[in-house]
């Protein structure tokens, strides 16, 4: 409905500016009529074509309003609506990527390896040790601390010198181990100090046995000896028998001396305690091999069989 009102409307301005067209045609001729023709005859044309105007208006006004079609195509022309331009964005220059390059390798700092310190003090040997009662070779022998042992460490000694360890050789008892071997581990420096017992009388005392028959020119009798005591042996003696010949020999020294045939094996000077050396008999005229002997050996403290002696007997057949 709108757009047939529209139309009328175009319609109806066309007829008018036609009309206005026509009588602006009319009036043109009518000033260019030569002046020698009738004004009847210049009427009449006139009017003639004025009236034939006055019928095209009047029959294109009529047709105008019985048709819904414009004289005039009407083009209708949208209205240009404000087309958002694009916004500008803002696009990223490309960006230099990093080339990587070889990385430094960190070379692993070497740690130091703890070993970890026992909490209990803990005592091994390099050579084995007896473990006495007290420290020094004058106390009992209790019990030994072997090489590839191991001992828990109790006390030491005021000088340093010994250890207080748990028996090695005696559940549940303690002795005194010589520190000259012993290497230790864990904290010693805290260890209390142990007064030793009072050192004990020494004892006097000593070991003898058969060793062998030997001979040079005569024969004689070696016998093994060691000082069990805590006294040092300085002298000794021998006085053998031969049961079967009635023979008796006697042989005394300052040294303990082994023989080998008519060469002399051994030669110590004392026996300490805890030391073990040779003596010897007097000389035989027979081979006692198989023979019934019998022996008295003595060791005193002193040279020439001087200050405490002690005696061993034996009976023995070579």
């Amino acid at each position: 409905m709108k757009k047939r009102n529209k139309n009328l409307q175009l319609n109806t301005q066309y007829i008018r500016l036609m009309i206005i067209i026509l009588l602006l045609v009319g009036a043109s001729l009518a000033c260019n009529t030569p002046s020698g023709e009738s004004s009847e005859s210049t009427s009449g044309e006139n009017l003639g074509e004025v009236s034939i105007a006055t019928a095209v208006a009047q029959t294109m006004a009529a047709k105008a309003e019985n048709s819904d079609t414009p004289l005039i195509p009407s083009t209708e022309i949208p209205i240009a609506t404000d087309t958002p331009l694009p916004t500008a964005t803002d696009t990223p220059l490309p960006t230099e990527t990093p080339t990587p390059g070889p990385t430094d390798t960190p070379t692993p700092t070497p740690t130091n390896t703890f070993t970890p310190t026992p909490d209990v003090p803990m005592v091994q040997v390099s050579v084995s040790t007896n473990c006495r009662q007290g420290p020094g070779k004058v106390y009992d022998k209790l019990g030994a601390l072997l090489v590839g042992e191991e001992a828990e460490v109790v006390a030491k000694d005021p000088e340093g010198s010994y250890w207080y360890i748990r028996n090695p050789d005696k559940s549940g008892g303690f002795c005194w181990l010589w520190g000259n071997y012993a290497t230790t581990v864990g904290d010693t420096a805290s260890l209390p100090v142990y007064t030793p017992e009072p050192t004990p009388t020494p004892s006097l005392g000593f070991t003898a046995s058969f060793h062998n028959v030997e001979v040079c020119g005569n024969w004689y009798i070696e016998f093994s000896i060691a000082n069990t005591g805590g006294i040092t042996l300085q002298s000794v003696s021998t006085t053998v028998t031969d049961n079967n010949t009635a023979q008796t020999v006697h042989y005394s020294n300052n040294n303990f001396i082994g023989g080998d045939g008519c060469s002399v094996s051994s030669n110590q000077q004392d026996l300490v305690a805890g030391e073990a050396g040779n003596t010897l008999s007097g000389w035989l005229n027979n081979n006692p091999a198989g023979h019934n002997l019998s022996a008295t050996i003595t060791a005193c403290t002193e040279n020439g069989l001087g200050g405490t002696c002690v005696t061993q007997n034996l009976t023995f057949t070579p």
